[in-house]
């Protein structure tokens, strides 16, 4: 399935993302993209599927590192 993480800006951003598997592959990219500041709401891997298991989510937002567990059931 897909996943969708939402999060709030409080200003313009440049964020770009790694979708990583358990053992280390990375399964999908968004390379860096200007949004504006407000709620926002991504859908990961709209167009595939990924398979049920946990990944990790690897940000870059306005070049501050951070990453979050994600869980396709």
């Amino acid at each position: 399935g897909s996943a969708t993480l939402e999060f709030t800006l409080s200003e313009n951003s440049l964020i770009s993302y790694n979708v990583i598997d358990v053992i280390g592959r990375v399964v999908e990219t968004q390379k860096a993209t200007n949004i504006s500041a407000g709620h926002h709401t991504y859908t990961i891997n709209e167009a595939q599927t990924f398979k049920p298991g946990i990944y990790f989510v690897s940000f870059e937002l306005n070049g501050q590192k951070m990453s979050r567990k994600l869980i396709v059931e």
